[in-house]
């Protein structure tokens, strides 16, 4: 299995399975967030926990293209810019955070646009391997 396609078989499954999540449990994921928030170090723990996945990705799929796979880098992108920054700016995560945490449907709309990728890049895949 090639790298590119290894990256996009997991963020894909990655994707539709934290979505499903956040779909399925808005309050534990609120609960979560809302007592990690209250740490001066939430930025540290969500930072390390985003950037190393984020520079894997992008480490297995660097390149940008037309279609489903511009997901796969995207995210890759997104993960490790927002690791990064929350690691040099723990702090970051209150202001950016905080005010999703007073609507929790956020969660479950957060979830099902993670889903919709997910499957987006999902399909995508398995076309490739019927076709």
């Amino acid at each position: 299995m090639s790298a590119p396609f290894f990256a996009s078989w997991f963020v894909a499954v990655f994707l539709v399975v934290l979505g499903a999540s956040h779909l399925l449990r808005p309050r534990e994921w609120n609960e979560l967030f809302s007592e990690l928030l209250l740490e001066r170090y939430a930025g540290l723990v969500v930072g390390t926990l985003t950037l190393p996945y984020g520079l894997a990705i992008l480490l297995a799929h660097p390149g940008w293209s037309l279609g489903p796979p511009s997901i796969v880098t995207l995210v890759g992108w997104g993960w490790t810019v927002k690791g990064a920054l929350y690691m040099l700016q723990p702090s970051l995560i209150q202001r950016v955070a905080t005010r999703h945490l007073a609507h929790p449907s956020r969660m479950q709309l957060a979830g099902g646009g993670a889903v919709l990728l997910g499957g987006i890049v999902l399909v995508d895949l398995l076309a490739l391997r019927l076709a």
